[in-house]
């Protein structure tokens, strides 16, 4: 936890060994992080969602589904311009850019920071539980949200208020 006089407090873990102790660069390898704030570039759908990679067709399809940009893609297609910092999408498109952009990089440890804010209920709630079905995925998810359907499927809810735990266990 940050104090205020911006020292630490406590200790993080992943896998019994203290996030301290891991190099920045070994973390960012392992871990991907899907904000509610987007950066899209002025280019293609494929290529804001692929940052210029060269991706398995099948692996991409699948991100796409998960994401719920099936719809979107099939009525405007992977070439469709985004246009500069996305001004062609919605925000909720921008996000389901974000999210696939996340899963396409097979991290072991996800980190989503109200990955959905800008979503409709419907395609929030199925993209949330894409994600958390996924296996061998550490997820940490942030959100507002509370949905009895959704909140069940985490292992762990923590309550943080005024920069405290304030409650902790199972929906």
């Amino acid at each position: 936890l940050l104090c205020k006089d911006n020292s630490y407090s406590g200790n993080i873990y992943y896998n019994d060994v203290d996030l301290k102790e891991i190099s920045l660069d070994s973390l960012f390898e392992i871990s991907s992080f899907v904000e509610q704030n987007v950066f899209v570039f002025d280019d293609s759908i494929i290529n804001n969602i692929t940052m210029y990679s060269q991706v398995n067709e099948e692996l991409l399809k699948d991100v796409i589904d998960k994401s719920g940009l099936s719809k979107f893609i099939s009525e405007k297609g992977l070439d469709y311009k985004c246009g500069e910092n996305g001004c062609n999408l919605s925000g909720g498109e921008k996000q389901r850019i974000a999210i696939a952009r996340g899963l396409l990089k097979n991290s072991q440890i996800m980190l989503l920071d109200e990955m959905t804010s800008a979503l409709d209920n419907e395609t929030s709630n199925t993209v949330t539980l894409n994600v958390l079905n996924l296996k061998d995925i550490t997820k940490i998810m942030i959100t507002h949200k509370i949905d009895e359907k959704v909140l069940n499927k985490f292992d762990q809810i923590i309550v943080i208020k005024d920069g405290k735990i304030s409650e902790q266990g199972t929906y």
